[in-house]
């Protein structure tokens, strides 16, 4: 079951207000400090004042972001509501009171920026209060005063806090990135920095629950880099936490343990005080070690967890804790306990009007009793919880409970419901995951493994320099053409010994940056050919030039049961596991042919078939080759097998236009390998 993420909330934080100074005039006053140039006793001030006009400094930058909320601060009546949003966490009834006490007093400026953050406090309190109809109704009036007052930014803020509401309510994915859409463009339009940041957020976790990791992780990382420059905001705590949970659901799980730890790091380093965020951690923590099989743990975890929810006194904290906690006790065989509490849940999402926790907590309820023998209310509950699920576009979500339904379907005995359910589960499952390698091939630019991420920031850091180094080259010829007739020999003798470093320092650059290069082509683990490299290759049938009649055998590889070695020995053990299956694959290749690593546990061999050799006999006496021996790993000898999805083609037929249909065709039939009991390769053809 999906976790949702944490919502990142708004609120007053640190701004930059950002200068442009003269490195050069710098410089200059560097040397004259330190008596390397006397201009009194050595060059006439004629002189000094020719380098002024060379060297002019450069004029210092206005800040142009849109900082709405700086002046608040600064204000009694500004102070007076930072106060009464700082208790909303622990009295939201107090701090309404006090809220209306002062909108009503005579001491109130209907200005924008105090009108603007009564709406937000206010919106926090019924969110607060779990209110989610008051809160639609405050932002509903803060989006009329902002149209009718021409304020931009408040529309848009409205717009976000819009978003955040349909996401508690009923979590349609469709209609907050609608508004998302709209939005975002705008926001940085005006350059309001810290909405766009919030925005960038907010998509990040819709896309996530609509199941398109990647575009959430590229989302997130935005996020961060806006948001980081407000530190007292707890943005990069809740962020990481929300990036745990990507690689949660891709089972990445030590990226995904990594990034939890990170938060974890910066909450305790804070010494943050705050019960939403450290439930928030805490769920994250549990399932986690739900993953790791550690349950006895996971329950201690969540029952931390459950407590810090009701002091916090968030509805939706509490019903996430309840959710998670009802499906660790039943899977733990505590049937009662988890029935008891996945009721109070759905009593709970129904008396708040919590429409995204009621199809969870129904979903549990429906496993909790098929689990009792009660199938037709487990049929009932699960197939209201699919209904909403289709309802939210939590497509992830709504094929699980097809997968459930028919297992109700199969144990009551009803065998033709229970196949018919099967086959839309397959179905469904088998188009998701087309769906997203689709999206995969489309977006490669952008999709990169974190290390081959990092090399290519690096290199790209590299180019930016080895530019600037270029820049300053050609600045520098200038000034030394210009000075040469009018300035001393000691000045002419500092320009040449700079000329001649910038030109190591560019030879020394344009090493690093091809060496840059060529490493990003190489899979760090494997030694072979990376996921580029393979898309680089493929550009070479472009070329008219290279075009031949000589048939190419294209082979997707997957290696059998990975996830489970993964699991029962570690990831290190998966590692080792899958360099000994390259060792052993490179060898049943010749020269000409390319093995490169496409992915995780996934291999795209191009082999040259001059003769047309049939390209069922050349795979299939690769997959014999590994099947036959058993893979000496750190804890001991393992019986491995791959399966293979493979067609012949002529290289005419062989183009970058053509891959993305060509690799969709083998996928197709590297999954009918699985299906047909793996351990063999199916043939297609284009």
């Amino acid at each position: 079951m999906a976790i949702p993420p944490i919502i990142l909330k708004k609120g007053v934080g640190k701004y930059n207000i950002k200068s442009i100074s003269s490195s050069q005039i710098s410089t200059l006053g560097h040397f004259m400090l330190n008596g390397r140039i006397s201009f009194s006793k050595r060059i006439p001030a004629f002189y000094f004042f020719i380098l002024m006009l060379i060297l002019s400094p450069q004029t210092v930058a206005s800040p142009d972001e849109l900082l709405p909320y700086a002046e608040l601060s600064g204000t009694e009546l500004g102070q007076k509501l930072i106060l009464i949003e700082a208790i909303i966490k622990q009295d939201p009834k107090l701090a309404l009171a006090q809220l209306t006490q002062l909108k009503s007093s005579n001491k109130w400026q209907h200005k924008p920026i105090f009108n603007a953050k009564y709406y937000i406090i206010k919106f926090h309190i019924h969110r607060a209060l779990s209110s989610p109809t008051d809160a639609n109704i405050v932002i509903k009036e803060m989006a009329a005063y902002a149209i009718n007052n021409k304020l931009n930014w408040l529309t848009l803020e409205a717009k976000y806090y819009q978003a955040n509401i349909i996401l508690m309510q009923n979590g349609n994915n469709i209609a907050i990135l609608n508004i998302i859409e709209t939005a975002l463009p705008l926001a940085i339009k005006i350059n309001f920095s810290h909405l766009v940041g919030r925005f960038y957020n907010l998509r990040a976790i819709s896309l996530q629950n609509s199941g398109n990791n990647e575009a959430a992780l590229i989302d997130y990382h935005q996020a961060i880099d806006i948001l980081s420059h407000y530190p007292n905001e707890s943005w990069l705590i809740k962020i990481y936490s929300n990036i745990s949970i990507v690689y949660l659901e891709l089972e990445d799980l030590s990226k995904g343990l990594e990034f939890n730890q990170l938060a974890f790091d910066i909450y305790e380093k804070e010494a943050k005080d705050d019960a939403e965020l450290k439930t928030s951690l805490l769920i994250m923590k549990a399932v986690f070690f739900k993953r790791l099989h550690a349950d006895k743990k996971a329950i201690t975890t969540l029952y931390l967890a459950k407590e810090s929810a009701e002091k916090s006194g968030s509805i939706n904290l509490i019903l996430n804790v309840k959710n998670n906690l009802s499906g660790m006790l039943l899977k733990n065989k505590k049937v009662n306990d988890a029935k008891e509490i996945a009721q109070e849940c759905i009593e709970l999402s129904i008396e708040h009007n919590i429409i995204s926790s009621l199809y969870y907590c129904r979903s549990n309820l429906g496993q909790i009793e098929m689990e009792l023998g009660n199938y037709p209310a487990a049929i009932e509950l699960l197939s209201q919880a699919k209904e909403g699920f289709k309802q939210q576009n939590s497509i992830k979500a709504m094929i699980e409970q097809q997968r459930s339904l028919s297992h109700v379907y199969e144990r009551s005995g009803d065998f033709y419901n229970a196949l018919k359910l099967h086959k839309e589960y397959y179905q469904s499952n088998i188009e998701l995951m087309f769906n997203e390698r689709t999206s995969e091939i489309l977006k490669l630019q952008e999709s990169y493994e974190a290390k081959l991420k990092e090399k290519q920031i690096t290199l790209l850091s590299t180019k930016n320099d080895l530019q600037t180094v270029k820049i300053k080259q050609k600045e520098l010829n200038n000034r030394l053409l210009a000075l040469a007739s009018s300035i001393v020999f000691v000045l002419l003798i500092f320009f040449i010994r700079r000329y001649i470093l910038v030109n190591k320092q560019k030879m020394v650059l344009e090493k690093s940056n091809t060496k840059l290069f060529n490493t990003s082509l190489i899979d760090p683990l494997t030694k072979i050919a990376n996921r580029r490299a393979l898309n680089e290759h493929i550009k070479k049938f472009d070329n008219e030039d290279y075009k031949t009649e000589i048939h190419h055998c294209i082979t997707i590889i997957d290696i059998d049961h990975f996830k489970q070695v993964n699991d029962t020995y570690g990831h290190s053990v998966g590692d080792e596991v899958i360099v000994i299956i390259v060792d052993r694959l490179k060898t049943q290749i010749r020269q000409n042919d390319m093995l490169a690593r496409w992915g995780g546990e996934e291999f795209i061999l191009l082999i040259e078939n001059p003769e047309n050799t049939d390209g069922y006999l050349i795979i299939n006496r690769i997959i014999k080759t590994i099947s036959s021996t058993p893979v000496k790993t750190s804890v001991g000898n393992l019986h491995i097998t791959i399966s293979a999805g493979a067609t012949s083609v002529s290289a005419d037929k062989v183009n970058s236009d053509l891959w993305p249909k060509l690799l969709h065709s083998i996928d197709i039939a590297l999954y009918k390998a699985k299906e047909s009991g793996r351990n063999q390769v199916q043939m297609t053809s284009l």
